[in-house]
């Protein structure tokens, strides 16, 4: 019998120690726990291809070397007290570290996968440096574009060719002709001379032309930007892309011209010489209702002064929440004895501070510097500005170039979007996403979006005004056009409506009312009766404008917000950077 216990024993602890390897030896799906590999594939999203790739390296799995090198740190004990702690089997310990290890390494692998998908579906090929026009990439046959000397360098006959030039090579020496411009280049040099409208220009180029294989290699922007296009590099995508820019506003004007109007005649009272000085003030009151213990109001407001020239803004102003502070007291959110005395009326009224030039961005916010200087008592009693530009990585020079643009007598409707796209591409790059692959795409949607919300023939014409008017029934179509659709039930059974007035000067008049009914859980439908208002009406001119908001909840609250501004020219100049002697504070060093 002992020796039949033993050899029971020992049959056991066989099987124990060969769990894991046995477990190594299922496929990798079935590892992780799911009843296929299909839905393996189907959870995760990912291919076929990189499940293979990812199978294979988890031939190799190691769970403690993984546990020693991603979640000992973390958990601060060893795998077997981690185990012995969670009661964890040791097949079970192994399941949970390959879980973590799949799914690290599948996030970049879905992140790359969608890379690949986006460029396939815009005609490229994944892993190799395309060059996209007019939303396409362009197809290359017998010579590729490549990355040389840090420069993305194409085969020029093909890509102006597909751009609609003429090209012609004579004693070593490129011509081009394309939109009204001649280019002619040697070969093998960087100089190059621009011909258009009568006049003649040298540029050089920022790497040098060659010959590969029989086919003339130049830098993609030299060429673009020569033809008179924009060209953005793609990092994540590995893509130059190519955008005629007058022809991208052209289409997103095209059925905007109302629009257009409205905001010409804005700017034709500016004169972008001169420097303006623009008052806002903003009053409102909240009554929080209370049928027992009597309903209380608490008042708000902001006042704020800017100053505006060119790319140059100055701006300051204070919130006055004195009784938002109280308010929050009276229900117990902060207490009074845990702010200090001193730090109350800066809360109370919250000065703030702001400087947006190209020479930087900064603010300066009174209270924040108290906060700061408990932490850095050298800051205590200075006059102290955040440089938020250093901090954000922001170029402010091109930002506000991009701003001074956007606020020009050239300005339509079109250039406002395509250079905000270009704004939001650059941050999407910054990130390593996908950024300028999806312009075309992004422009031709937003041209689609507001060709039905805002086109010319959305408008009825009223005199010298246009009329344009969109209620609930117009915003469940919209919807459905949109690929979004809403419903009476995504309303809650409210109403909807909204009117705009431009008036001959340019001036905008609106009114905005919007209701959710209440529900009765008795009948399981809405009732004809508003459990919440929102109303906002106003007028809105280049140089004054005025907003009234109200906001009612049933046996809650009722909110009322009014907000002025008015603007005239000033010999006063905004700063473009903050005053000498005062403490600039760069925030990532903190």
């Amino acid at each position: 019998m002992k020796k039949l216990f033993a050899l029971m024993l020992a049959l056991v602890m066989t099987l124990s120690l060969a769990a894991p390897a046995m477990a190594a030896d299922q496929p990798l799906w079935q590892q992780l726990g799911y009843s296929s590999q299909q839905d393996l594939l189907t959870w995760y999203g990912i291919s076929q291809t990189n499940y293979e790739a990812l199978a294979a390296k988890a031939a190799n799995f190691d769970p403690y070397a993984y546990y020693a090198a991603n979640e000992q740190e973390f958990w601060e004990m060893t795998a077997q007290e981690y185990m012995a702690t969670y009661e964890v089997t040791e097949e079970e310990f192994r399941q949970e570290m390959l879980s973590y290890w799949f799914y690290s390494e599948v996030e970049p692998l879905l992140a790359q996968q969608a890379i690949d998908e986006a460029i396939t579906a815009v005609g490229g090929v994944p892993g190799r440096t395309n060059v996209m026009w007019n939303g396409k990439c362009i197809q290359f046959t017998d010579a590729a574009p490549e990355i040389t000397n840090n420069r993305t360098m194409v085969p020029i006959r093909a890509i102006m060719e597909d751009l609609g030039a003429e090209v012609t090579y004579e004693n070593r020496t490129v011509t081009c002709i394309l939109n009204g411009a001649t280019i002619t280049f040697p070969v093998g040099g960087t100089a190059a001379t621009v011909e258009k409208d009568g006049e003649t220009e040298t540029v050089t180029l920022d790497s040098p032309s060659y010959l590969k294989n029989n086919r003339t290699y130049v830098p993609v922007r030299f060429i673009s930007e020569a033809s008179g296009y924009d060209v953005f590099w793609d990092n994540a995508a590995r893509t130059a892309v190519i955008v005629d820019r007058d022809a991208a506003i052209a289409a997103l004007d095209e059925n905007l011209t109302i629009l257009n109007e409205m905001m010409q005649k804005q700017y034709a009272q500016y004169d972008f010489n001169k420097a303006y000085e623009i008052d806002y003030t903003l009053d409102g009151t909240v009554s929080v209702i209370d049928t027992i213990s009597g309903s209380k109001n608490y008042d708000f407001g902001a006042d704020m002064t800017a100053l505006w020239k060119g790319a140059d803004y100055e701006i300051n102003g204070s919130l006055q929440l004195g009784d938002v502070i109280d308010a929050l007291m009276d229900v117990g959110e902060i207490y009074a004895d845990e702010i200090p005395a001193e730090l109350l009326p800066l809360l109370k009224d919250l000065d703030f501070s702001m400087i947006l030039s190209s020479e930087g961005y900064w603010i300066s916010v009174p209270v924040l510097t108290y906060v700061l200087a408990q932490e850095y008592p050298q800051l205590s009693g200075k006059d102290v500005w955040m440089d938020v530009g250093e901090a954000l990585g922001m170029d402010m020079k091109e930002l506000m170039d991009m701003s001074t643009a956007l606020v020009s007598e050239d300005a339509t409707i079109g250039s406002l979007l395509y250079d905000s796209s270009i704004l939001s591409m650059e941050m999407m790059g910054e990130m390593d996403q996908v950024s300028y692959l999806y312009l075309s795409q992004t422009l031709g949607y937003t041209k689609a979006m507001l060709d039905e919300i805002l086109g010319d023939d959305t408008f009825t014409k009223s005199g010298t005004s246009y009329k344009w008017t969109m209620d609930k029934a117009d915003l469940i179509n919209l919807s459905a056009a949109m690929g979004a659709p809403l419903t009476e039930e995504d309303l809650a059974g409210g109403d909807f409506s909204m009117e705009m007035t431009i008036r001959s000067n340019g001036s905008v008049d609106y009114d905005l009312t919007l209701s959710i009914n209440d529900y009765n859980v008795v009948s399981g439908g809405y009732t004809d009766d508003a459990m919440m208002t929102l109303t906002m009406s106003g007028t809105s001119g280049a140089l004054s404008g005025d907003m009234d908001l109200r906001l009612q909840i049933k046996n809650v609250t009722d909110a009322k917000l009014t907000l002025k501004y008015t603007g005239r020219t000033t010999t006063k100049t905004p700063a473009t950077q903050p005053p000498a002697g005062d403490e600039i504070l760069d925030l990532s060093s903190l």
